[in-house]
């Protein structure tokens, strides 16, 4: 694979260099600085800065794990020489499923995740493995740390110190003594470096679940690993089946040099009057211009957040990320997330505006707190101007009095308050339904509904359909003494449904009492007679009409009226 590179002293890009990945999955990228970068979905394979491989003769950087916590090669598992999907296992350890993902070059962000595990392992890492002579000292974002190894461990304070003095009371078969500083409980923005005659490089954590941080005193290296688990490996336990994951940042500077930090005002979204005493809604967009992720620990110490300057005036409250407030001169705004290089950022929050009326000063700059302040300054000026209630604020309707209740609170049985003007309320109040409730009801109890029924109330808020159904007779309600002949059935001696009334056209000789037992009933019919009355209709030839069923009774009602008067009166033919 080709290689590209671009001097210090010549910016250039060199048109024939390979994008990221166009390769067997190995990536290289050159930037506007000496250095080169290899990676593909096992590690990183090399580092070049300046001309110097720092990764000349060791392991680069890869996942590794052990079943025992031995660190020898048949209880190994590795991401180096790996199909990039599983741990290389040269031994009895079976290896995990695992992914690696990269991007950039400086800073180079990476995505790790491991697991499920097939088995208990005892220790899983990600080391960062250079040559030893590149590095002479490590730092941490962080106080205090442990020095030893196994089961022997000292605490030290202070945020680093030199590979030299971390002891080295173990010792590595065939390879030499070792020693370890722990850093334990890394969050969220927790950065470590190491650093020598060459480069300083920074790892910055982003996420994931790493316990701990260690700074390794070896025979070969100044390594950095960030761990799964935590000292010493032989009392812990990584159960089979549990997954862990990386996310961070790693990033290059010459050593001696500080990071760089920088942002960008993208947009300032803040009214520029309102009145006295009132709370504004600001909005203020940054752009990440440096070469280092802004991040807000976990604990709020040493993170990086909006800052108020000297000259602010104003009180801010935080939107939902947080903050703090000390004086109009000491405030910050949390980050809602990690920012990366190039990556926006809004932070919304409030401005309370003082109670007396004037001109009034909004300055902010971003600050990583403990190190420096940086980028532009953000500097506003706000009137706060007299309102129509004067030192007052109106209220809710608009006015300047002080109201009896605030609108859309409850009052009376089922009521709320409204606004009546500017200055008053009334209470509208419908009072409660039919069954006790304040809701509207689907049907008012007490209309007919299904066969036979009524809708009766189903708590304070709803009603039901209480239908029994046609009784024996065919007919609603109870049968009567007389039986289903009295009930209206036909049973040949004039009795016919309201179906058969309609297919006969209401003849002459069909004269006698009918049962209309329709099953197309409307429910909702607000003229239903009562179940099982009986409605009579005068005149010879129309007889009894039970009402079993009342779809059909002004229809019926009109064919009767107009065949009693075509028609002349008929005796009844004897029995």
């Amino acid at each position: 694979m080709r290689s590209c590179f671009i001097l210090l002293s010549c910016i250039l890009l060199v048109a024939a260099c390979e994008p990221i990945g166009q390769r067997a999955g190995i990536g290289i990228e050159s930037i506007q600085q000496a250095i080169e970068v290899q990676y593909d979905g096992t590690g990183i394979h090399y580092i070049d800065w300046n001309g110097v491989n720092i990764f000349e003769n060791v392991g680069g950087y890869y996942i590794i794990g052990s079943c025992t916590g031995a660190d020898t090669a048949d209880q190994n598992v590795i991401s180096l020489g790996s199909d990039g999907h599983t741990l290389h296992a040269p031994g009895q350890c079976p290896g995990a499923p695992f992914s690696i993902q990269f991007s950039g070059t400086n800073p180079i962000h990476v995505n790790i995740s491991v697991g499920p595990l097939p088995v208990d392992y005892r220790s899983l890492s990600v080391p960062f493995d250079p040559t030893m002579a590149y590095f002479d000292s490590f730092l941490f974002s962080s106080s205090g740390y442990l020095v030893g190894c196994a089961n022997t461990w000292s605490p030290r304070s202070g945020s680093g110190g030199l590979f030299s003095d971390i002891p080295q009371p173990c010792n590595i078969p065939g390879h030499g003594a070792v020693g370890l500083a722990r850093v334990t409980d890394p969050y969220p923005g927790w950065w470590g470096e190491i650093s020598g005659s060459v480069v300083t490089v920074r790892r910055t954590i982003l996420g994931g679940n790493i316990q701990e941080a260690v700074f390794i005193n070896h025979p070969y290296t100044h390594n950095m690993e960030l761990s799964f688990q935590v000292e010493p490996v032989s009392e812990h336990i990584l159960p089979a089946g549990s997954v862990y994951t990386l996310e961070e940042e790693i990033s290059f500077r010459d050593p001696g040099s500080q990071p760089s930090e920088a942002s960008e005002v993208i947009s300032v979204d803040i009214p520029s009057s309102a009145s006295a005493g009132s709370t504004i809604e600001a909005v203020v967009t940054l752009l990440n211009t440096g070469d280092t992720t802004w991040s807000e620990p976990a604990d709020h110490m040493g993170g990086t957040r909006l800052g108020s300057l000297t000259d602010n005036e104003l009180v801010w409250i935080p939107g939902e990320s947080g903050g703090y407030f000390f004086s109009e001169s000491d405030q910050r705004l949390y980050l809602p997330s990690s920012v990366a290089p190039g990556q926006q950022v809004a932070f919304q929050f409030g401005i309370q505006l003082p109670q007396q009326p004037g001109t009034y000063q909004f300055s902010a700059q971003m600050v990583h707190d403990g190190v420096a302040w940086f980028g532009d300054e953000i500097r506003r000026s706000i009137e706060a101007v007299q309102g129509p209630c004067g030192d007052g604020e109106q209220n809710s309707c608009g006015g300047c009095s002080t109201l009896e209740a605030q609108p859309g609170t409850s009052c009376g049985t089922c009521g709320t308050y409204t606004c009546e003007g500017t200055d008053s309320v009334r209470c509208d109040d419908k009072g409660s339904n039919s069954c006790g409730g304040c809701a509207t009801l689907g049907h008012e109890q007490g209309l007919a509904c299904g066969k036979c029924g009524v809708y009766v109330c189903d708590g304070l808020d709803s009603v039901r359909c209480q239908d029994p159904g046609y009784n024996e007779c065919g007919t609603c309600g109870p049968v009567t003494d007389g039986g289903c002949e009295q009930d209206g059935v036909n049973d040949g001696d004039g009795f016919v449904s309201g179906d058969q009334v309609a297919d006969a056209g209401m003849d002459a000789g069909d004269s006698g009492d009918y049962s209309a037992s329709d099953s197309g009933h409307d429910a909702d019919h607000e003229q239903s007679l009562d179940s099982g009355s009986q409605a009579k209709l005068n005149g010879d030839g129309c007889g009894c009409y039970s009402a079993s069923n009342h779809d059909h009774i002004s229809w019926l009602l009109l064919i009767c009226s107009f065949w009693m008067i075509s028609r002349t009166r008929k005796p009844r033919k004897a029995a």
